[in-house]
């Protein structure tokens, strides 16, 4: 009895591992600097978003000798209204597990994920998309 007792216990504890946690609600936003539309695009989600706010820069390309980024490109970093990492390993990695194929793109977490790209996002609707409880 101990014996069935110990292999149930190991079947659920590692069903109970095998599923993922809900990740905390966040609203990613991953661009780069070829991005279009990216000032208006992130002050749109920025005043849509009611959770944390993660942008994320894809470095999709090594600039050539003393290279001085677009200043739409500045402007929009200044619309962020925080820090940007250039070199984002951990905003990668989540591009990479999101599926990431153009920009803008964003991705909404906590108990479902939702992923929106293109510049006429609908943000009132992406962010009230409806929740599995």
């Amino acid at each position: 009895m101990r014996r069935l007792a110990a292999v149930l216990g190991g079947v659920v504890l590692s069903m109970a591992a095998r599923r993922p946690e809900p990740r905390p609600d966040t609203l990613y936003l991953f661009f780069t600097l070829d991005t279009p539309e990216l000032a208006r695009t992130i002050r749109q989600a920025r005043d849509a978003c009611r959770i944390r706010f993660r942008p994320v820069f894809l470095l999709d390309r090594v600039p050539r000798g003393t290279f001085e980024p677009p200043s739409e490109f500045l402007q929009a970093i200044g619309e962020v209204g925080q820090d940007v990492l250039v070199v984002d390993e951990e905003g990668l990695a989540a591009a990479r597990e999101f599926g990431v194929r153009e920009t803008p793109c964003a991705v909404r977490t906590g108990r479902r994920t939702h992923v929106a790209a293109g510049t006429r996002i609908d943000w009132k609707e992406f962010m009230s998309c409806e929740r599995q409880p």
